[in-house]
């Protein structure tokens, strides 16, 4: 069954004042500015970079017996093999480390490291559903996730 989450008011704003900071310095330096080739191809770069950030924040999670998937705007993540699936909190994943992905332009993902975890791959558009998938080969994912299967599951 397909689930979609809401992205939280934090989400919205960073990611909308992102894209009008950024949208505000291209046409400044277009209409202004004697922009140098490189600076050009810096904020082409930068583009890109938005675009791609945001065609990998989740779109909605599907759920089946076996496997969930999370369907992003541009491809997909299966996770299969799944040992385990517990609601989490936003205050225990507190004071994690990023070590590389966005905190909230578009949505919160890439790896995160926690004493208490190890490292996990987070993926989530707000932070209120919460669920660590713990599958067979160790690895870990924070994802957005249905509460009501949660307590179905339990």
């Amino acid at each position: 069954m397909i689930y979609k989450f809401r992205r939280d008011w934090k989400v919205i704003t960073i990611s909308v004042l992102s894209i009008l900071s950024l949208w505000g310095v291209f046409f400044y330096i277009a209409l202004f500015g004697n922009a140098p080739v490189g600076g050009l191809i810096a904020i082409g770069a930068i583009f890109l970079l938005v675009t791609a950030t945001g065609l990998r924040t989740p779109r909605y999670v599907y759920v089946e017996k076996e496997q969930i998937i999370i369907k992003f705007y541009l491809g997909s993540k299966v996770l299969s093999d799944i040992a385990s699936v517990h609601s989490i909190t936003m205050r225990e994943l507190a004071h994690s480390i990023r070590l590389i992905g966005n905190g909230g332009f578009f949505g919160y993902t890439g790896w995160y490291f926690k004493r208490m975890f190890g490292f996990y791959y987070m993926s989530v558009v707000n932070l209120n559903e919460l669920a660590l998938v713990t599958l067979t080969n160790g690895k870990q994912y924070v994802i957005n996730y249905p509460q009501e299967l949660l307590k179905i599951d339990n």
